[in-house]
């Protein structure tokens, strides 16, 4: 009896002590890229986005033709126009459905895939593109 709880200790024993395993890989560090906000266009809002946080919706896909389209849970929460304004690069929201739903940015900076909007009450939201590749 005492033989065969050797054999059993010792695989447990190297495998506790990690002999036998290969190592884990380091991968190298990525450098920090230092990019630098810049203010958003008409077109960097265009597209589907997952919004981060800020916003009561999850997804909103912002179409060339003026409509919107936001989402909650994968469900369909509302949708309307939306508007851009050259002169102060501003991007306004306007619900079909309820006006309190509405949004309008103030301050837009694009930064690599990430959105960020300020709106009028100075609530900051944080947007991410949508990957295609993502999606099932």
């Amino acid at each position: 009896m005492i033989n065969k709880v050797k054999y059993i200790m010792i695989p447990v024993t190297l495998i506790l002590l990690g002999l036998g395993c290969n190592p884990i890989e380091q991968r190298p560090e990525k450098p920090i890229a230092e990019s630098v906000p810049q203010q958003a266009t008409e077109q960097d809002v265009i597209g589907a986005w997952i919004t981060q946080e800020g916003s009561i919706f999850e997804e909103i896909i912002i179409e060339e033709d003026g409509r919107y389209f936001t989402f909650l849970r994968e469900l369909p929460l509302d949708e309307g126009k939306w508007f851009w304004n050259d002169e102060t690069s501003q991007l306004k929201l306007s619900s079909t459905f309820n006006e309190k739903l509405s949004l309008n940015f103030v301050e837009l900076e694009v930064e690599e895939e990430a959105l960020f909007l300020t709106d009028t009450d100075d609530v900051q939201h944080v947007w991410w593109v949508v990957d295609a590749s993502h999606d099932d």
